[in-house]
Protein backbone atom coordinates (compact mmCIF):
# COMPACT_ATOMS: atom_id res chain seq x y z
CA UNK A 1 0.00 0.00 0.00
CA UNK A 2 1.44 3.93 -1.01
CA UNK A 3 -0.05 6.82 0.72
CA UNK A 4 0.48 10.05 -0.39
CA UNK A 5 2.18 12.96 1.68
CA UNK A 6 1.60 16.68 1.18
CA UNK A 7 5.27 18.13 1.00
CA UNK A 8 6.46 21.42 2.12
CA UNK A 9 4.85 23.28 -0.77
CA UNK A 10 1.44 21.92 -0.48
CA UNK A 11 2.33 18.73 -3.10
CA UNK A 12 0.55 15.52 -2.72
CA UNK A 13 3.54 13.26 -2.73
CA UNK A 14 3.72 9.35 -3.11
CA UNK A 15 5.40 6.99 -0.30
CA UNK A 16 7.27 3.97 -1.06
CA UNK A 17 5.28 0.58 -0.75
CA UNK A 18 4.00 0.32 3.27
CA UNK A 19 4.59 -3.62 3.88
CA UNK A 20 4.44 -3.48 7.63
CA UNK A 21 3.66 -0.34 9.77
CA UNK A 22 0.65 1.63 7.93
CA UNK A 23 0.42 4.93 9.66
CA UNK A 24 -3.03 6.58 10.03
CA UNK A 25 -4.03 8.04 6.74
CA UNK A 26 -7.24 9.30 5.53
CA UNK A 27 -9.17 8.41 2.09
CA UNK A 28 -11.07 9.35 -0.40
CA UNK A 29 -14.38 8.17 -2.28
CA UNK A 30 -14.86 9.81 -5.85
CA UNK A 31 -16.50 9.45 -8.93
CA UNK A 32 -13.90 8.65 -11.67
CA UNK A 33 -14.47 10.46 -15.18
CA UNK A 34 -12.65 10.37 -18.51
CA UNK A 35 -8.89 8.57 -18.36
CA UNK A 36 -7.29 11.58 -19.38
CA UNK A 37 -9.02 13.87 -16.93
CA UNK A 38 -7.50 11.51 -13.66
CA UNK A 39 -5.04 11.59 -11.94
CA UNK A 40 -2.97 8.43 -12.01
CA UNK A 41 0.46 6.35 -10.92
CA UNK A 42 2.50 8.15 -13.90
CA UNK A 43 1.12 11.19 -13.16
CA UNK A 44 2.26 11.63 -9.95
CA UNK A 45 5.41 9.94 -10.30
CA UNK A 46 6.55 12.31 -13.17
CA UNK A 47 4.65 15.32 -11.74
CA UNK A 48 2.55 15.81 -15.24
CA UNK A 49 -0.33 16.40 -12.82
CA UNK A 50 -1.46 20.09 -12.17
CA UNK A 51 -3.45 20.62 -15.60
CA UNK A 52 -5.17 17.76 -15.20
CA UNK A 53 -8.99 18.00 -13.62
CA UNK A 54 -8.76 14.96 -11.25
CA UNK A 55 -5.99 17.17 -9.25
CA UNK A 56 -9.00 19.03 -7.70
CA UNK A 57 -10.27 15.86 -5.56
CA UNK A 58 -6.75 14.76 -4.48
CA UNK A 59 -5.90 18.25 -3.33
CA UNK A 60 -8.83 18.41 -1.39
CA UNK A 61 -8.63 15.44 0.07
CA UNK A 62 -4.90 16.13 1.00
CA UNK A 63 -6.17 19.96 2.09
CA UNK A 64 -8.85 18.37 4.13
CA UNK A 65 -6.74 15.39 5.99
CA UNK A 66 -4.57 18.03 7.01
CA UNK A 67 -7.23 20.00 9.12
CA UNK A 68 -8.06 16.51 10.39
CA UNK A 69 -4.58 16.35 11.45
CA UNK A 70 -4.20 13.52 9.50
CA UNK A 71 -0.33 13.28 7.88
CA UNK A 72 -1.28 11.13 5.48
CA UNK A 73 -3.85 9.97 2.69
CA UNK A 74 -4.91 7.50 -0.04
CA UNK A 75 -6.52 8.35 -3.56
CA UNK A 76 -7.03 5.40 -5.33
CA UNK A 77 -7.20 6.70 -9.04
CA UNK A 78 -2.79 8.11 -8.33
CA UNK A 79 -2.05 5.79 -5.22
CA UNK A 80 -2.09 1.83 -7.23
CA UNK A 81 -0.04 1.27 -10.50
CA UNK A 82 -2.53 -0.19 -12.72
CA UNK A 83 0.18 -1.36 -15.45
CA UNK A 84 1.68 -3.40 -12.16
CA UNK A 85 -1.30 -6.00 -12.57
CA UNK A 86 -0.17 -8.44 -9.51
CA UNK A 87 -0.63 -4.77 -7.40
CA UNK A 88 -3.97 -4.30 -9.34
CA UNK A 89 -5.53 -7.66 -7.83
CA UNK A 90 -4.35 -7.63 -4.92
CA UNK A 91 -6.00 -3.65 -4.38
CA UNK A 92 -8.99 -4.90 -5.03
CA UNK A 93 -8.81 -7.59 -2.80
CA UNK A 94 -7.73 -5.63 0.06
CA UNK A 95 -9.90 -2.69 -1.03
CA UNK A 96 -12.24 -3.00 2.09
CA UNK A 97 -9.69 -3.46 4.74
CA UNK A 98 -7.94 -0.24 3.49
CA UNK A 99 -11.29 1.53 3.73
CA UNK A 100 -12.14 -0.09 7.13
CA UNK A 101 -8.77 0.76 8.35
CA UNK A 102 -8.80 4.94 7.35
CA UNK A 103 -9.04 7.11 10.23
CA UNK A 104 -12.03 9.15 8.01
CA UNK A 105 -13.53 8.60 4.06
CA UNK A 106 -14.53 11.85 2.40
CA UNK A 107 -16.56 11.56 -0.05
CA UNK A 108 -16.05 14.07 -2.82
CA UNK A 109 -19.24 14.80 -4.73
CA UNK A 110 -18.20 16.36 -7.61
CA UNK A 111 -21.83 17.05 -9.23
CA UNK A 112 -22.87 18.24 -6.04
CA UNK A 113 -22.62 22.27 -5.42
CA UNK A 114 -22.98 23.33 -2.22
CA UNK A 115 -21.69 27.12 -2.09
CA UNK A 116 -24.57 27.88 -0.90
CA UNK A 117 -25.49 25.42 2.23
CA UNK A 118 -27.74 26.87 4.55
CA UNK A 119 -27.15 24.76 7.84
CA UNK A 120 -29.92 25.80 9.61
CA UNK A 121 -32.80 24.85 7.08
CA UNK A 122 -34.60 22.07 6.93
CA UNK A 123 -34.76 21.21 3.49
CA UNK A 124 -31.71 22.18 2.05
CA UNK A 125 -31.64 22.78 -1.30
CA UNK A 126 -28.95 20.85 -2.48
CA UNK A 127 -30.53 17.51 -1.37
CA UNK A 128 -32.31 16.26 -4.36
CA UNK A 129 -28.59 16.70 -6.04
CA UNK A 130 -27.75 14.65 -3.52
CA UNK A 131 -29.50 11.89 -3.86
CA UNK A 132 -29.49 11.82 -7.51
CA UNK A 133 -25.46 11.69 -7.49
CA UNK A 134 -23.89 9.78 -9.67
CA UNK A 135 -21.56 8.53 -6.61
CA UNK A 136 -24.48 6.22 -5.31
CA UNK A 137 -24.63 4.33 -8.49
CA UNK A 138 -21.25 2.98 -8.15
CA UNK A 139 -20.79 -0.75 -7.56
CA UNK A 140 -18.35 0.45 -4.90
CA UNK A 141 -20.47 2.31 -2.90
CA UNK A 142 -22.10 0.68 -0.22
CA UNK A 143 -18.45 -0.48 0.87
CA UNK A 144 -17.10 2.49 0.82
CA UNK A 145 -20.05 4.12 2.94
CA UNK A 146 -20.28 1.06 5.77
CA UNK A 147 -16.42 -0.30 5.98
CA UNK A 148 -14.76 3.48 7.66
CA UNK A 149 -15.84 4.28 11.18
CA UNK A 150 -16.28 8.02 9.90
CA UNK A 151 -17.50 8.77 6.68
CA UNK A 152 -18.10 13.00 5.39
CA UNK A 153 -19.65 14.16 2.53
CA UNK A 154 -18.30 16.88 0.85
CA UNK A 155 -19.59 19.35 -2.57
CA UNK A 156 -17.30 20.08 -5.20
CA UNK A 157 -16.45 23.24 -3.52
CA UNK A 158 -15.31 21.11 -0.37
CA UNK A 159 -17.85 22.06 2.00
CA UNK A 160 -19.06 19.63 4.19
CA UNK A 161 -22.62 18.56 3.59
CA UNK A 162 -23.15 15.86 6.74
CA UNK A 163 -21.69 12.34 7.72
CA UNK A 164 -22.97 9.06 7.28
CA UNK A 165 -24.63 9.57 10.65
CA UNK A 166 -26.77 12.20 9.91
CA UNK A 167 -29.98 11.04 9.43
CA UNK A 168 -31.41 13.14 6.30
CA UNK A 169 -28.09 11.74 4.00
CA UNK A 170 -28.74 8.43 3.38
CA UNK A 171 -31.70 6.30 4.00
CA UNK A 172 -31.44 2.56 4.12
CA UNK A 173 -34.57 2.50 2.19
CA UNK A 174 -33.19 4.18 -0.83
CA UNK A 175 -33.65 2.35 -4.10
CA UNK A 176 -30.00 2.78 -4.63
CA UNK A 177 -29.05 2.05 -1.22
CA UNK A 178 -30.92 -1.80 -1.80
CA UNK A 179 -28.92 -2.10 -4.70
CA UNK A 180 -25.49 -0.76 -3.57
CA UNK A 181 -26.08 -3.81 -0.82
CA UNK A 182 -26.85 -6.02 -3.21
CA UNK A 183 -23.59 -5.09 -5.34
CA UNK A 184 -20.94 -5.59 -2.39
CA UNK A 185 -22.57 -9.04 -1.53
CA UNK A 186 -22.07 -10.04 -5.35
CA UNK A 187 -18.37 -8.45 -4.59
CA UNK A 188 -17.51 -10.08 -1.59
CA UNK A 189 -19.09 -13.83 -2.92
CA UNK A 190 -16.55 -12.51 -6.12
CA UNK A 191 -13.74 -12.91 -3.57
CA UNK A 192 -14.57 -15.85 -1.59
CA UNK A 193 -16.21 -14.40 1.58
CA UNK A 194 -18.92 -16.29 1.45
CA UNK A 195 -19.85 -15.35 5.21
CA UNK A 196 -19.85 -12.21 5.01
CA UNK A 197 -22.13 -12.25 1.50
CA UNK A 198 -24.52 -14.23 2.88
CA UNK A 199 -25.12 -12.13 5.21
CA UNK A 200 -25.31 -8.72 3.41
CA UNK A 201 -27.85 -10.57 0.95
CA UNK A 202 -30.08 -11.35 3.75
CA UNK A 203 -29.94 -7.98 4.81
CA UNK A 204 -30.54 -7.06 0.86
CA UNK A 205 -33.66 -9.78 0.72
CA UNK A 206 -35.12 -8.18 3.90
CA UNK A 207 -35.04 -4.62 2.38
CA UNK A 208 -36.55 -5.50 -0.92
CA UNK A 209 -38.99 -7.70 0.83
CA UNK A 210 -40.01 -4.37 3.06
CA UNK A 211 -40.04 -2.22 0.55
CA UNK A 212 -40.85 -3.79 -3.09
CA UNK A 213 -42.84 -6.91 -1.91
CA UNK A 214 -41.80 -10.61 -1.79
CA UNK A 215 -43.56 -11.28 -5.08
CA UNK A 216 -41.38 -8.38 -6.52
CA UNK A 217 -38.94 -9.97 -9.73
CA UNK A 218 -35.57 -8.12 -7.58
CA UNK A 219 -36.73 -10.10 -4.63
CA UNK A 220 -37.12 -13.11 -5.97
CA UNK A 221 -33.87 -12.90 -7.34
CA UNK A 222 -32.40 -11.88 -4.18
CA UNK A 223 -33.75 -14.54 -2.64
CA UNK A 224 -32.63 -17.33 -5.01
CA UNK A 225 -29.23 -16.03 -5.00
CA UNK A 226 -29.57 -16.18 -1.19
CA UNK A 227 -30.93 -19.79 -0.67
CA UNK A 228 -28.15 -20.62 -3.12
CA UNK A 229 -25.19 -19.58 -1.40
CA UNK A 230 -26.66 -21.05 2.02
CA UNK A 231 -26.51 -24.48 0.12
CA UNK A 232 -23.50 -24.15 -0.98
CA UNK A 233 -21.50 -23.51 2.64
Amino acid sequence: MRLLKLDGQGEPKLTGDLLDTIPPYAILSHTWGYDRDEVNFDDLTYGSYKNTAGYAKIQFCGEQAKKDEIEYFWVDACCIDKANHSELSEAIVSMFDWYRNAVKCYVYLSDVTGSRINHHCTQCWWESDFRTSRWFRRGWTLQELLAPTSVEFSSREGELLGSKKTPKVLGEEHPVTISSVSNLALTMKGQGRNIEAVKLMSECVQLRNRVLGAEHPRTLFSSALLTEWQGAE
